[in-house]
């Protein structure tokens, strides 16, 4: 999930600083001949299993599902493929792949950026020389990097491949990524330049992380002597007949190719999903051994044994009770999914050229649509017959009400505040119908409140969509964490405290701002003691107004310049950066110092009692919101 998924959506003003940005219709055009599908024999027209997939119904249902979402979301284009029995069985493009002079998607040779999914080819590159012996799963990824190394934050608990391929090395990432802003430095000196902090001990907690990807393409390049880009060209695109595949990153980003950097075509993709599907070979050429494509599958992590979870680096899903893997990409203007299911030996490949209309702060309007896909092609195709499990009656249902935030939400992030006003904690409320409520943060783009009714101890069902909510205790029995997992996304939240939490923060906001704006009557009184020609009781005090006055100005004033850098300019120059922040440290010691000038104002009465208070009072809220900017991460 996501960066710009996650970071492509999250925000409304955050389209354009986090998760998604405008619709981007144009897309690259790679040369080869244009393909119809490719017949299947097989005389079976209602299909349950792999072998009875036939081309004329898997295009039908494609042909009446795929334009219907395309007009309804007021996408461009999009392209399907489908694979089984070792073959592809159908790919088609739907739509316009370039808006402007009317092209339109042609199969084999419009290509269209798959984002995160390219993670599924750094995974499968780190694979390789896993297994040739270059790289260990479980070995400190420090005994590789020669450039750089991961800071030793939990000591005795080093950062493994294991950890990279799971996203539970702990590392926080950030809600927006600042362009290069320039030449590429390289990966490794890119890595080293923006190497996160650790947050968590490895292994312990699912966060979403395109850093730990990029730091295991890197490790790829590093053990092969080869360029990251040249050795997934040489030994997967080239092996298994990706002619249409290639890198498309533009300037400035093309460092976060291990993460986000592939462009491809529907039949490549095909190609790609049989090579998995085959345990590694497909159409006599092998990229994998049979053990190590097996536990690319092989589950991973999960936060509960009862929730889907991840291997190495599918995200688990099971609708229709199918277990199914998968991983889904998302920027701006461009959406994909990849979907296996294993044990059936098929597979199914979507991509969108447009966002489409979405009120959700985190998805765009084809996130659903490729899970409806997704989901009516395998319960028509390979329906199940799994029930869900019955409703059970469990006690105490309170311990598990409270707040809890996505473990995506750092603090101290610059986007943070906005993110958690588009898109929420997560607030979970016991209700008297032997269940939970949960409002705030939601998977479901088309609600605010989802509605559980336990199935097993600290696990619940949505009643609408029959996802799962899991809680995670400690070792005192206390609920600590939720989790959840949906549509090839896994969501992990932590609980927070009451004082943790944005309501309160938001009420001492206001009310700070509040008395802080009052500053402003004290020009007014100044003007009407000249005109009286009066002058202010006590000199001193005059000062300490000067120094509260100037505070507020370099607090507004380094809190717009910070936030401007780093969602618009990219970070700004160093110059700009470093003056800016030394602004709001010498605010910070303005707003101590009118703490100081208010305990000497009461002492020498330099005002009356009303005047003193006042004071008091505007020195006390410019210290909140100085603490407050500074937790949230304003202040860069």
């Amino acid at each position: 999930m996501p960066r710009r998924m996650w970071l492509s959506s999250l925000l409304a003003l955050a389209a354009a600083w986090i998760f998604l940005a405008a619709c981007s219709p144009g897309l690259a055009q790679t040369p080869g001949p244009t393909s119809t599908p490719e017949d299947s024999s097989g005389a079976v027209s209602s299909p349950l299993e792999a072998s009875s997939l036939r081309t004329d119904d898997v295009e039908g249902f494609m042909d009446e599902k795929v334009p219907e979402q395309l007009e309804e979301l007021r996408v461009p284009g999009a392209a399907v493929s489908v694979v089984a029995d070792g073959r592809q069985v159908f790919a088609k493009g739907y739509g316009l792949a370039d808006t402007e002079n009317g092209r339109p998607t042609v199969t084999e040779r419009t290509a269209f950026p798959i984002n995160s999914v390219s993670k599924v080819f750094t995974a499968t590159a780190v694979m390789q020389l896993v297994e040739q012996g270059k790289l260990d799963l479980d070995t400190d990824v420090n005994e590789y990097l020669t450039e750089f190394e991961i800071r030793d934050t939990y000591p005795g608990n080093p950062v493994t491949l294991r950890h990279l391929l799971t996203h539970t090395a702990g590392f926080e990432d950030p809600l927006i990524e600042p362009g290069n802003g320039g030449d590429s430095p390289g990966l490794g000196a890119y890595l080293a330049d923006r190497q996160p902090e650790r947050v968590r001990p490895p292994g312990q907690v699912h966060s979403y992380s395109d850093y730990g990807f990029e730091l295991a393409g890197y490790l790829v390049q590093v053990r092969s002597g080869v360029p990251f880009e040249r050795y997934v060209e040489q030994r997967i695109f080239v092996p298994l007949g990706m002619t249409s595949t290639t890198f498309g990153a533009e300037r400035g980003h093309d460092n976060e190719a291990p993460s986000v950097g592939v462009v491809s075509t529907a039949p490549d993709m095909s190609r790609f999903m049989l090579a998995h599907l085959g345990n590694g070979a497909v159409g006599g050429e092998r990229i994998l051994g049979e053990s190590t494509a097996k536990l690319m599958q092989r589950r991973q992590f999960g936060h509960d044994p009862r929730l889907p979870g991840l291997t190495f680096p599918f995200f688990e899903a099971d609708p229709s009770g199918r277990r199914l893997l998968g991983h889904s990409g998302e920027g701006p203007g461009s959406h994909s999914m990849l979907s296996l299911l294993p044990e059936e030996g098929v597979g199914m490949f979507v991509t969108y050229n447009g966002d489409g209309p979405s009120e959700h702060p985190l998805f765009d309007g084809t996130y659903r649509a490729r899970e409806d896909l997704r989901n009516d092609f395998v319960a028509t195709f390979f329906p199940g017959s799994a029930s869900p499990p019955p409703p059970a009656t469990q006690a105490n249902l309170d311990r598990y009400a409270g707040t809890y935030r996505w473990t995506k939400l750092r603090h101290r992030d610059p986007a943070l505040l906005l993110a958690l006003l588009t898109a929420p904690d997560l607030r979970v409320t016991a209700h008297d119908r032997n269940g939970l409520t949960t409002t705030g943060f939601t998977t479901d783009p088309d609600r605010t409140e989802q509605v559980w009714e336990p199935v097993g101890k600290g696990v619940f069902r949505e009643k609408v969509s029959g996802e799962k909510l899991a809680f995670v205790e400690d070792d005192d029995g206390e609920p600590v964490l939720a989790a959840t997992s949906y549509n090839f996304y896994s969501f992990a939240f932590e609980r927070m405290a009451w004082y943790e939490s944005l309501t309160p923060h938001l009420i001492v906001a206001g009310g700070a701002l509040l008395l802080v704006s009052t500053m402003l009557v004290w020009p007014v009184t100044a003007l009407a003691r000249r005109s009286r020609r009066t002058t202010e009781p006590h000199e001193r005090g005059r000062a300490a107004r000067r120094i509260a006055a100037a505070t507020g100005v370099l607090l507004a004033g380094s809190i717009a310049g910070l936030q401007y850098l780093h969602l618009f300019a990219g970070g700004g120059s160093t110059a700009l950066l470093i003056a800016l922040q030394a602004a709001s440290a010498v605010g910070a010691v303005g707003a101590v110092a009118s703490c100081a000038c208010a305990g000497l104002a009461w002492r020498r009465r330099w005002w009356g009692r009303l005047g003193t208070a006042h004071y008091t009072a505007t020195a006390a809220a410019l210290v909140a919101l100085f603490v407050l900017a500074y937790y949230y991460g304003l202040l860069g």
